[in-house]
């Protein structure tokens, strides 16, 4: 008996680890391309998240959709160019008539976004805006669309927005802390108050680093109530243990 019930609790423990396996990963774009240089997609160090450039653009004041003229890297990050002209060098929310440029990030499986770090951050306080959109959906391109399309259920299946944190030499992060949503695509952003409001929020815009990330555990892993069950034989072993004793 007392080696079935050693066996129970180590078989439960293992258990436990195994449907903890799925930590915090993150996806680090600095060490990819040259600086100055301009991509159509990058990749993280890993080689399987993709990113690839979005904003409003095609005329001033236009808001449909198409992919970016430049995602290139410079100091601090990756940044984004629209189409439209007088925008700068961040994914920002204010140039070339209020345009705003969005990162779409391809995991490549299911995951909850949870979190971001730019290298680079202009002026004021600043937020950012994101969404994992609906992969039944979503082919693959957001061209023609609007962001108020991309917020909506018809294409997202959450959304939100959060302040950046300033650190003291310019550079920032996020922490989403809403990460019910799971999907392989995600769009992270300049602020765009159709994804959720922020008191206090100026325009600007940041240039990207790396992007944090949980993955959804497999239908393979063992479940919660698997553990459950493992440690509850033990219990009813060691009762029974007991009441032989008496």
């Amino acid at each position: 008996m007392v080696n079935i019930l050693k066996l129970l609790t180590v078989s439960a423990l293992i258990t436990l680890a195994n449907v903890a396996v799925a930590g915090s990963q993150t996806a680090d774009f600095t060490n990819y391309g040259r600086q100055g240089h301009t991509y159509n997609q990058i990749t993280d160090s890993t080689g399987k998240v993709n990113a690839t450039a979005w904003a409003d653009t095609g005329g001033r004041k236009d808001n449909k959709i198409e992919q970016a003229r430049y995602l290139a890297r410079y100091y601090g990050g990756w940044g984004i160019t629209n189409r439209d002209g007088g925008d700068g060098h961040t994914a920002d929310n204010y140039s070339g008539g209020n345009d705003y440029d969005f990162f779409l990030v391809d995991f490549t499986h299911s995951v909850n976004l949870t979190g971001a770090t730019f290298g680079y951050l202009t002026s004021g306080n600043l937020g950012v805006s994101y969404a994992a959109l609906d992969e039944s959906k979503f082919s693959g391109s957001l061209t023609g669309l609007t962001w108020q399309q991309v917020a909506s259920n018809l294409y997202s299946t959450g959304s939100g927005s959060s302040a950046i944190t300033r650190n003291a030499n310019n550079t920032g992060y996020f922490i989403n802390n809403n990460v019910g949503s799971t999907s392989r695509y995600w769009l992270i952003g300049a602020f765009n108050s159709v994804f959720g409001s922020l008191d206090h929020i100026k325009h600007g815009g940041f240039k990207l680093e790396t992007v944090s990330f949980t993955k959804k555990l497999p239908t393979t892993e063992v479940s919660e109530p698997s553990v459950l069950l493992v440690f509850g034989l033990a219990l009813i072993a060691l009762a029974g243990r007991r009441v032989k004793k008496a």
